[in-house]
């Protein structure tokens, strides 16, 4: 097995570069420091300085937020590897590629500790949240997804909220979808039963972006939201998987007119599987809602084909 788990500060900025192709893709470089848990009374180095590398959606991250100083927890695995320098010597390398990175501590509880001297101080204990979300540093949360991702286990005890508890728009729907589709059964969204599907009726040659709003009858307290991709049979029906959103993004207001970004979600960071269930919860605890606007994209099949087809989208308090 070949798993490492760090905890660190950045010595410096992360160091971004793009590949080259036709698929071009962003690597993040960083040297983390790490504190030693012991050390001997004489040394002066009370910290690893340890190398790593990211790739791909860890990497943009680290490019957003990836700035000297910063304490990261990260999740990964060591990579060895060589290569022939200009005096033709062989060296061989190290590094930690780093496959999950997350914030470690507040800004706040970070105070002092974006300058090196040589090693960084230990910070004191952050208050870190007892339920186990992570801390956001002040001053970026509104550019991070403010649902939490639950994964999809057994289903703790939720009230759903009812179709009936929310409005009707005057096609007779309680979703407004747009553009339109006459024939998509839109409330399949909303009855918690995710044999039941939303589609729309047909494919199209460059993926299309759907408007939907929801409204409930009176502002209500809301925990979060529950996405249920459809059953399908993994081995009879392989394009099911393609049609599912390829981006979700959320948005909340209680009086309609100042709305805010709750979450931002693409594809791969949701449940795939046949009626997998995505859990999306308020990390503060319930929060006060009453209208919803949710945006998503077509997914795109291996041929070239879009559209969306999608279990449920329902509210839990």
């Amino acid at each position: 097995m070949n798993k490492v788990i760090l905890m660190g500060r950045l010595t410096r900025d992360a160091e971004i570069r793009y590949s080259q192709g036709e698929s071009s893709s962003v690597i993040a470089r960083f040297t983390l420091a790490v504190d030693r848990r012991f050390h001997r009374n004489n040394e002066d180095q009370t910290a690893d300085f340890i190398s790593c590398v990211a790739f791909s959606k860890t990497a943009e991250f680290l490019e957003r937020f990836g700035r000297k100083g910063t304490k990261f927890v990260l999740e990964g695995h060591i990579q060895t590897g060589s290569y022939t320098n200009k005096d033709g010597q062989r060296v061989y390398t190290t590094d930690v590629v780093a496959e999950n990175v997350e914030f470690a501590e507040s800004k706040n509880a970070a105070g002092g500790n974006a300058d090196f001297g040589g090693a960084p101080s230990a910070p004191s204990p952050s208050g870190a949240a007892g339920d186990g979300f992570m801390n956001i540093p002040d001053g970026i949360d509104e550019e991070l997804p403010f649902m939490v991702y639950m994964g999809y286990p057994t289903l703790p005890e939720m009230e759903i909220i009812q179709p009936e508890m929310l409005k009707t728009y005057s096609d007779g729907n309680k979703v407004y979808c747009s553009p339109s589709d006459l024939y998509a059964e839109l409330d399949n969204l909303l009855d918690n039963d995710y044999e039941t599907v939303w589609t729309t009726t047909s494919k199209y040659a460059s993926p299309r972006t759907y408007d939907m709003s929801m409204e409930l009858l009176e502002v209500t307290e809301i925990k979060g939201i529950m996405i249920s991709q459809v059953l399908y049979h993994p081995m009879a029906d392989k394009r099911s998987p393609y049609f599912m959103p390829s981006q979700i993004t959320i948005q909340v207001s209680t009086d309609g007119g100042r709305w805010e970004n709750v979450t931002y979600f693409e594809t791969n960071e949701l449940g795939r599987g046949s009626g997998e269930r995505t859990l999306l919860q308020f990390p503060d605890g319930p929060r006060p809602v009453r209208y919803v606007k949710f945006t998503l994209q077509d997914g795109t099949d291996q041929g070239g084909n879009c559209m969306i087809t999608l279990g449920d989208i329902v509210f839990y308090k």
